[in-house]
């Protein structure tokens, strides 16, 4: 760059362009330190809160302003609230709650205005939120004569800088820098600047927003596959032997945590407790109330009681614990090692199926009843079934018949009941 000093027009134009380099060179130097603080800040902790208070502070470090507020967009009716303010902020409209404050009194004005939410009409951080604008009010007295005051007013600007923080379409909120001393403005250059900044401070808050919902699915992910590890861990892993029967079991949830579970409970020497139960709703909800009925159902579980019996013990003992969305049904069948007749009830569950070994054809029983914790005053019905050598006995959830392949289909109990 060559300095000219001549008065003629070429001379005239190098010092403008000289004026130009300058600025330029200032105000990239003034965004990479910038950067390097947004960065610093970041890195050292992932904290919303942390970045956003830096952000406040350093547009006011790279500015002249005497205060500098971050509007973020907030509440069911996307108004703006004020989340960061320093210095000596004021409002660039009119605040209810300001105006009612002690006039005779010197008054914070930032702990007031945190109270109060700036509707999207009839104000600049309004439209600057709504219509994804940027405004530059250079003398607020001049251009904004709803927000002229005077000079010695608690409240009066001379100055006013209003930037959406915008990604995309969405706008996360509003900068604002104020001046707030007579005949002081901003300039061209610094409006210039923190256009720049705040394209970067969004930036900066999307991602972060994004970083925290990846730690926090990952977190939630990890936490549901411990939970889901404990579920496994209560399901039987070895069956007790039992005299003249062979069981087999396959358990696989589709993923993480469910309300599906089947349990076997020794009752003294001569007995065996199978229960196969399906809580109504998904994920945790479903598997805090497997928890409680696998519980409670090994609390009561006695050799002298039939399975009826010990289905409606457990439908009082979990009626009104539970929210009446997460019903269960359920299937009990007790087998005697010294006796070829079982002890079967069911809640609303799927049908007992035996494939009798004589005629080679299915016996169905459906005994019907409602769900477990929707009636207290609920009885539940016991069945004697007799079985002979080679009978085959099966219980099963939804899980099984509603699986699906890759077209959509679903496996029916048909499907299972003709594959046995």
């Amino acid at each position: 760059m060559h300095d000219l000093t001549s008065d003629d027009e070429f001379g005239t134009l190098s010092r403008h362009f000289n004026a130009l380099v300058d600025s330029l060179r200032t105000k990239l130097e003034s965004l990479r330190q910038i950067m390097h603080d947004v960065g610093e800040t970041i890195s050292n902790e992932i904290d919303l809160s942390k970045v956003e208070n830096t952000i406040v502070y350093l547009a006011q470090k790279n500015t002249t302003a005497n205060g500098v507020a971050l509007y973020k967009i907030a509440g069911e009716d996307r108004s703006l609230r004020l989340q960061y303010a320093i210095g000596d902020f004021r409002p660039p409209y009119k605040s209810k709650v300001l105006d009612n404050a002690e006039k005779s009194q010197k008054v914070d004005p930032i702990p007031l205005l945190r109270t109060e939410t700036v509707p999207l009409k009839g104000n600049i951080l309004g439209e600057a939120a709504t219509l994804a604008k940027s405004y530059f009010i250079r003398n607020v007295g001049l251009n904004r004569p709803e927000l002229k005051r005077e000079v010695d007013d608690p409240l009066y600007l001379s100055s006013c800088i209003a930037i959406p923080l915008r990604i995309g379409n969405n706008i996360l909120g509003v900068l604002c820098l104020v001046k707030t001393k007579g005949f002081e403005y901003f300039s061209d250059l610094e409006y210039s600047n923190m256009q720049s900044f705040a394209e970067l401070s969004a930036i900066s808050i999307d991602n972060l927003n994004k970083y925290a919902e990846m730690l926090e699915a990952f977190e939630l992910n990890r936490e549901i596959g411990i939970a889901a590890e404990i579920q496994q861990n209560l399901l039987p892993s070895k069956l007790p032997p039992i005299d003249n029967f062979d069981i087999s079991f396959f358990y696989k949830p589709l993923k993480g945590i469910n309300g599906d579970f089947f349990d076997i409970i020794p009752l003294g020497y001569d007995k065996v407790l199978f229960a196969v139960c399906e809580v109504a709703g998904k994920g945790v909800p479903a598997a805090l109330v497997m928890v409680m009925i696998r519980t409670i159902l090994r609390l009561i579980a006695s050799p002298t009681k039939n399975a009826g019996q010990l289905l409606t013990e457990l439908n009082q003992n979990i009626t009104e614990k539970v929210q009446i969305e997460n019903f269960a049904s359920m299937g009990l069948l007790i087998i005697n090692r010294k006796s070829p007749s079982l002890s079967f009830s069911a809640a609303s569950h799927h049908a007992l199926h035996i494939l009798r070994h004589e005629t080679g054809e299915f016996e169905h029983h459906d005994v019907g009843g409602i769900p477990v914790g929707i009636d207290y005053a609920s009885e539940y019905r016991d069945f004697t079934i007799e079985v002979n050598d080679n009978d085959l006995l099966i219980l099963y959830t939804d899980g099984v018949p509603e699986a699906r392949n890759k077209s959509g289909r679903e496996y029916t109990v048909e499907s299972l009941l003709e594959m046995v």
